[in-house]
């Protein structure tokens, strides 16, 4: 399982947090999402398939604009389809 999370800050930057910090009350996932394992210290990384592609996030941080523009797209996609659903749980924190 990977130790971290990557949520979205309140500046609109993905960032890992501890997961040691959550409680997670549904492991609920999309269905089009990605899943990949590592069988060392059993790992595992999980996101929208446009995320999946490798180095990803470093050239994101990197201000790289096509990373920048793709992470926008899928994460108002998500975001508006997604949004009954997770806005009616007490524990999402509202956009």
């Amino acid at each position: 399982m990977t130790d971290e999370f990557r949520l979205v800050n309140d500046e609109g930057e993905p960032i890992l947090v501890p997961r040691s910090r959550f409680d997670v009350l549904d492991d609920w996932l999309p269905n089009d999402w990605v899943r990949e394992e590592a069988e060392v210290d059993a790992w595992y990384w999980c996101g929208p398939p446009q995320f999946a592609v490798q180095g990803f996030f470093e050239r994101w941080h990197d201000g790289n604009n096509h990373e920048r523009q793709v992470f926008a797209d899928v994460y108002e996609r998500l975001w508006h389809h997604y949004e009954a659903q997770l806005g009616a749980q007490e524990m999402v924190l509202k956009r």
